[in-house]
């Protein structure tokens, strides 16, 4: 096995912790109605408003003439069941776009959540332009099993600070050409230079390359031979998809060849308490291996799932633990959805 921490191990190492992190920075890492300042949560579903409508922003539609108020099942005669498409194809949720306040790209585009145990690929919007608030902390101490069905990561945790998550557009980087299927770029870890490059498709969101924010001497370009799956639609529990694929490129200016293989199953429902908001969610455990050479490292992430806000929390185990067993009780990061 060759040492972590020194020599060629050393930089591979760092592309590992960032890879770990991809759920939480490419699936769906940005939520609807993430202005400034605290939200307002009055309703989750349909039947929770008097009106029979809950808005994106998470709060009651008012109730107007001729609504079905108080209807058991939640809805108004069905036209506010689901995402609505505000005609450019795309299915925002209110999200916060370039920066600004929810719905600033239009504001006539909405998901409504139906908590219905499945999230379908309408119910989470991935696009350049989008972007949200997380809190995230290092190497702290997190049991994820939680407790009685809740994860709690509502309070502070040592070395806790709030980023800005953006999902970028490739074909402004230097990297953009060589990736002319891409859908958008994120950046992976928190504090770290690489962007990962994935493309979405009908029923998936895709991992297809890692490339660092700038080129040069010491630039990172990697390309996965087989696209790797991060989230395959629709997800509810008991879902599992597995991918495989080599790696191959440059990584800090040097050649670079591997495999990795990503294996994920929605093994958890129950409920997120973020510094947000809390939340209904689906986990999707994956766990990763990664081979270079004669060297086999593990690292496990828990992504947690909701429908319109897509991933709204994420905890990975720290890459040196070589965690192999599905829970684990120190996160190498744990990040959440903050105001």
């Amino acid at each position: 096995m060759q040492q972590r921490g020194s020599g060629s191990g050393s930089r591979e190492g760092l592309l590992v912790a960032a890879l770990g992190l991809v759920l939480a920075a490419g699936a769906g890492a940005l939520a609807a109605s993430c202005g400034s300042g605290s939200p307002s949560i009055a309703c989750r579903v349909n039947a929770d408003c008097a009106s029979g409508v809950c808005q994106s922003d998470l709060t009651c539609a008012p109730v107007a003439d001729g609504s079905t108020a108080g209807n058991p099942d939640g809805h108004d005669g069905g036209s506010d069941a689901g995402p609505i498409d505000g005609g450019d194809g795309a299915l925002d949720g209110g999200w916060r776009s370039d920066g600004g306040s929810p719905g600033s790209d239009g504001g006539s585009v909405s998901c409504v959540p139906d908590d219905d145990g499945r999230i379908d690929a309408s119910e989470v919007t991935l696009r350049p332009g989008l972007a949200a608030t997380f809190r995230i902390a290092d190497a702290v101490a997190f049991d994820t099993q939680g407790t009685g069905g809740v994860w709690d990561m509502s309070g502070s945790f040592t070395g806790d600070h709030d980023a800005l998550v953006e999902l970028e557009t490739v074909s402004d980087q230097w990297f953009g050409a060589d990736f002319p299927d891409a859908t958008y770029a994120a950046q992976l870890a928190d504090g770290q230079d690489l962007l990962g490059i994935f493309k979405v498709t009908s029923d998936e969101l895709q991992l297809i390359g890692v490339a660092s924010r700038s080129s040069g001497a010491t630039k990172t370009e990697l390309t996965y031979a087989t696209p790797i799956t991060v989230l395959k639609f629709p997800l509810q529990l008991g879902a599992q998809w597995s991918t495989t694929s080599t790696v191959s490129g440059t990584a800090e200016g040097v050649p670079a060849y591997y495999t990795e293989t990503y294996a994920s199953e929605v093994d958890k429902a129950g409920t997120l308490k973020t510094p947000f908001a809390d939340f209904p969610v689906l986990r999707v455990n994956t766990g990763l291996t990664r081979t270079v050479g004669f060297d086999v490292m593990h690292q496990r992430t828990q992504s947690f799932v909701t429908d319109c806000f897509g991933t709204v929390a994420a905890v990975s185990s720290d890459l040196n633990a070589d965690v192999t067993a599905s829970e684990f009780t120190t996160a190498g990061e744990l990040r959440r959805l903050a105001p």
